[in-house]
């Protein structure tokens, strides 16, 4: 068992003891309408351009949304930092590699979503300067963070900053 497996694991447990429910379904099942009803016109169709910032091989709040048709693949544009989620990511047809960090020059977008992204960076002022500037006017920011019985969010809560880049780095299996 690798040890983002057992950190998992053991987090899962911890939740579903103290709130009799998955850590990792609960935010799906509770967030997904929201989401739903924030990248919709009210006709149940997102309309416009939507980024999937960080957007890694998938996407558990737009997933859904394609299967069932309120999401047009072609709207959508991934942007992730790791070369490897241009391959492996199972929703998008185009996925940009770029840091967050650095200005988004990919026109204007009617929605910006980012999943479990936010624990993760350095500069969260930064980054929201970048959106500010990629959104049409009126466009939408759908933020969600991990909980704080993810163990991202134990990870990122409990160790300081140098730990925590060597904790991430076990955890992926890099050196």
């Amino acid at each position: 068992m690798s040890v983002t497996s057992a950190m998992r694991k053991l987090s899962r447990h911890f939740y579903q003891r103290t709130h009799n429910c998955d850590v990792y379904d609960e935010p799906v099942l509770t967030y997904l309408p929201i989401v739903e009803k924030h990248l919709s016109n009210g006709n149940g169709k997102a309309t416009g351009r939507i980024l999937d910032a960080a957007c890694g091989y998938n996407n558990v709040y737009l997933q859904p949304l394609l299967k069932q048709g309120s999401i047009d693949a072609s709207q959508m544009v991934g942007m992730d930092i790791n070369d490897d989620n241009r391959n492996r990511n199972i929703i998008h047809k185009q996925v940009v590699i770029q840091d967050l960090h650095e200005p988004i020059d990919l026109g204007q977008f009617h929605s910006i979503i980012s999943v479990y992204t936010w624990e993760h960076l350095h500069s969260p002022t930064q980054v929201l300067e970048n959106f500010h500037r990629s959104l049409t006017d009126g466009g939408k920011l759908i933020i969600i963070a991990p909980q704080k019985y993810n163990y991202a969010s134990l990870i990122e809560r409990l160790l300081p900053w140098r730990l925590k880049h060597l904790a991430w780095k076990l955890l992926k299996g890099k050196d």
